[in-house]
């Protein structure tokens, strides 16, 4: 009597089961509709490698059809991927990547050289102003820590400059030209002489070393300098035989 009923609960699960299963597969493998025809078509007949398409009738899809296109889905799903293409780092031939040329490096400068013309005139423009403006404000008695920190100012400056090639050239005229920090009038002379040296090196007209005060007037008061712009002061100079008298 259980064996019996073993049997008949057994052969239920399967009448019940394998409709489901057909039923479930039909829904995930789809049915493709012809548009000339009106008919339709099991979807997995238009995979690759399967057979023609059979036509399905006004029944439902044909149950052998629908069982091969589970068949192949499993198949895809466990199939071990062997068709992507090997990773590599190495970049594409068809990639162009942009070259930048990189300007030559300047000894003794912490920046490299400047190739650009018209930067590098802007930058001197501005420089020189703002040196003439320092020094113009400089105080006229100065501490002896005020004046070494100038010196200092001055060294750095010609190692920091952004111009590389131009840093060289100023590393160069201090050796030559010691900066006079012991006044403001000194300290201005000096530096008015140095660009003037800058000058005669670019080709440049000479800069009246007179006009500094109307010309580097900063509307800061009566703080600039007013006094004689004539030459440096001997008794307040130092390194004196490096220093060119302006006259």
């Amino acid at each position: 009597m259980s064996s019996r009923f073993l049997r008949f609960f057994l052969l239920a699960v399967v009448l019940v089961t394998v409709p489901s299963f057909v039923y479930l597969s039909q829904r995930r493998n789809g049915l493709v509709r012809d548009p000339t025809t009106g008919e339709w078509y099991a979807a997995d007949s238009y995979q690759h490698g399967n057979l023609p398409a059979q036509k399905e009738q006004g029944h439902g899809p044909i149950v052998s059809n629908v069982m091969k296109g589970f068949s192949n889905l499993w198949n895809m799903a466990y199939e071990p991927v062997t068709k992507f293409p090997a990773h590599t780092t190495e970049p594409s031939s068809d990639v162009k990547t942009a070259s930048v040329a990189e300007e030559p490096p300047v000894e003794g400068a912490y920046a490299a050289h400047m190739t650009n013309a018209t930067a590098k005139a802007e930058l001197g423009r501005a420089t020189w102003h703002f040196l003439h403006t320092m020094t113009l404000r400089f105080p006229e008695q100065p501490t002896k820590q005020q004046s070494e920190d100038l010196r200092t100012f001055f060294y750095m400056f010609s190692k920091l400059y952004p111009c590389g090639d131009c840093a060289a050239h100023f590393q160069k005229l201090l050796e030559e030209r010691p900066p006079q920090v012991l006044s403001r009038h000194n300290a201005a002379m000096w530096l008015c002489g140095a660009h003037n040296a800058v000058n005669e090196r670019l080709g440049k007209p000479e800069f009246d070393c007179r006009l500094l005060n109307s010309t580097y007037d900063c509307g800061c008061g009566p703080e600039t300098a007013a006094t004689d712009l004539q030459a440096v002061r001997p008794e307040e100079a130092t390194g004196i035989a490096n220093i060119m008298p302006i006259s």
